[in-house]
């Protein structure tokens, strides 16, 4: 057996006698293409993608965690199976059973038009993963790289073949296993399953939320099963977003023989993010309770809430008057 393979062991059997508070501190930094369409770019700055503040936390405390995202902040307490979601922006949030949430998620979620289905199921999104041999020491702690790339296609037509619409390339650094088993945090960060909350599979989770899907449910599973990676800690995390359908759709010039100058492969935004403190001082229980501003809504408001909204068109000046005599 290797040195890693026995200090993961040992990390694992051991987790009764890790009881310190961790918090991660990173910074976030989010870039879009000055290429992009003056209307998507609108709908992302008014998005909480890029509205959210630069940087995010994850404090783990025994058996509760709290974490914040782009999207929402996760209060999760294990042992009373609870976990809530708040959003920020609105000051709203909800409490479910964290044993139950994909199934609440799932119900929650818009149903597509009947006339949808057909094109959702041809749709195909393709994940391939790879570990790519280069390291980094970030924090003082080495990592190694992985990269998971997913590319979504879909026909543009009756027969047609798949149509490339979307491409991600997701670069994460994650803490070698002889840097968790020598890093007292680190330890303590893998044996509280944050990552997994508690040992739950995060690919039926997606299976369960995006079951009306059928294109693309099943690579997503594989997706978050390759991103959620419960015996290491992400250090640094590098994403480019490509849209190669934008550059089929960008005006074709007479210079380059009717075709499209725009890059396909061109990133349409960029999002990194590095760990810039990991703490194991003592964290108060009030950083696990939702703020008494907060209200509490129904699921289904929550998740609209979160969501993009297409940008409002300026209203249009009323027409000059006609001078009288004229």
């Amino acid at each position: 057996m290797s040195y890693r393979a026995i200090a993961l062991s040992c990390i694992l059997l051991i987790p009764s006698l890790l009881t310190a508070d961790v918090t991660l501190t990173y910074k976030t930094e989010n870039t879009l293409s000055p290429s992009l369409p003056s209307a998507m770019t609108q709908m992302l700055n008014a998005s909480h993608i890029l509205s959210s503040p630069s940087g995010r936390k994850i404090i783990v405390k025994g058996t509760k965690f709290y974490a914040t995202t782009a999207l929402l902040d996760v209060i999760a307490d294990l042992p009373n199976d609870k976990l809530t979601l708040l959003d920020p922006a609105n000051k709203h949030y909800i409490t479910v059973s964290v044993s139950q949430y994909a199934d609440q998620l799932a119900a929650a979620m818009p149903k597509l038009p009947a006339g949808m289905a057909g094109l959702m199921s041809s749709i195909k999104l393709t994940v391939d993963s790879r570990t790519t041999g280069r390291t980094a020491q970030i924090q003082g702690i080495q990592a190694d790289e992985h990269e998971i790339v997913l590319a979504l296609g879909i026909p543009l037509g009756q027969g047609a073949p798949l149509s490339p619409v979307m491409k991600i390339v997701l670069q994460l650094w994650r803490a070698t296993p002889e840097e968790v088993a020598r890093n007292p945090a680190l330890q303590e960060f893998v044996a509280s399953g944050f990552m997994t909350l508690g040992g739950m599979n995060p690919a039926e989770s997606v299976e369960k939320m995006l079951s009306q899907f059928p294109g693309i449910a099943d690579s997503l599973a594989i997706y978050a099963k390759e991103v959620t990676d419960a015996h290491s800690v992400t250090l640094r995390m590098h994403a480019e977003v490509a849209m190669p359908i934008l550059a089929m759709m960008a005006p074709r010039t007479p210079a380059a023989g009717g075709a499209s100058t725009a890059d396909p492969n061109a990133p349409i935004m960029e999002i990194n993010e590095e760990l810039t403190s990991i703490s194991t001082a003592p964290v108060p229980d009030s950083a696990f309770l939702v703020p008494d501003d907060y209200t509490a809504v129904p699921l289904a408001d929550l998740m609209s809430g979160i969501m993009p909204k297409p940008p409002v068109a300026a209203p249009k000046p009323p027409p000059a008057a006609t001078p009288a005599g004229k």
